[in-house]
């Protein structure tokens, strides 16, 4: 029927995609201490940041660039803020799902 949206995606469905719906505030990276040869931070998900840790995850997977780390392709999202944002694992399934990392665009 026209007008009417049949997008099934459930990240649009959630609006969960939208940068603009990350609370960033809500996601507190700690500094990755024991990897000080590659400097980078993280953060965990946990449920008092579910909502906005699952929309980074998905805006990374979805507006996301694919790059080599160290030979290994990562998908990397880059915020605008200094920082590149990537995942372990594009699976939510997997026990890497529950962290992301960042890390100044200037490095690694």
């Amino acid at each position: 029927m026209a007008g009417e949206d049949h997008n099934t995606d459930p990240w649009h469905e959630h609006n969960l995609c939208a940068p603009a719906n990350i609370n960033f505030e809500n996601l507190t990276f700690v500094f990755a201490k024991t990897m000080p040869h590659i400097p980078h931070e993280y953060v965990k998900r946990t449920p008092e940041n579910e909502k906005d840790f699952l929309a980074l995850f998905h805006t990374i997977q979805k507006l996301g660039r694919v790059e080599k780390f160290r030979g290994t392709p990562y998908r990397y999202w880059y915020r605008g803020d200094g920082y590149k944002y990537w995942t372990m694992t594009t699976d939510l399934s997997h026990p890497w799902s529950r962290i992301i990392n960042r890390a100044k665009e200037d490095t690694q």
